[in-house]
């Protein structure tokens, strides 16, 4: 992962503080580190995903999901800005990829080997111990499909 931006050095520790949650986020799906990513969570989560229509609760739901992001895709991340205002926080940061293959429902195989870059913006709840008990991630689905040739609509680039 890389960070810009925020002007301190990430810090691994359960007890986050200010916006040490989402650089440990974003430093861990970069990693494809499935427990990492998890820890990042309270265990009654709420997540939301609207790009894909996703409204989970608690971490089972969310561990399913993430699982073969991190298995079909090689993942860097950056965290571009992050803020926090008591129990609130907000982040941006670019996930850049290369497929590596097929994930059903999402690309094809035709899709390996492709790389992409996005950018997402998240909206936090955070717990008393810092981790994110609410999370709603905004990012542009057709913007991956273009990248990655699977966007097919005709009259459209």
């Amino acid at each position: 992962m890389h960070i810009k931006n925020t002007g301190k050095r990430a810090e691994r520790k359960l007890a986050m503080t200010s916006t040490t949650i989402f650089e440990e986020l974003i430093d861990a799906i970069g990693a494809r580190d499935l427990d990492r990513t998890m820890d990042c969570f309270t265990a009654d989560v709420h997540y939301e995903e609207p790009a894909f229509g996703w409204d989970l609760h608690g971490l089972e739901e969310v561990r399913e999901m993430y699982g073969p992001w991190f298995t079909n895709a090689n993942l860097d991340t950056t965290l571009d800005d992050a803020f926090t205002a008591g129990d609130r926080g907000a982040f941006q940061f670019t996930m850049r990829g290369t497929i590596l293959k097929e994930l059903p429902g999402v690309w094809s195989t035709d899709a390996v080997g492709r790389i992409f870059t996005i950018r997402l913006a998240g909206v936090a709840r955070l717990s008393p111990d810092g981790r994110m008990a609410e999370l709603i991630l905004y990012w542009d689905f057709v913007t991956l499909l273009s990248h990655i040739g699977e966007f097919h609509h005709e009259g459209l680039a």
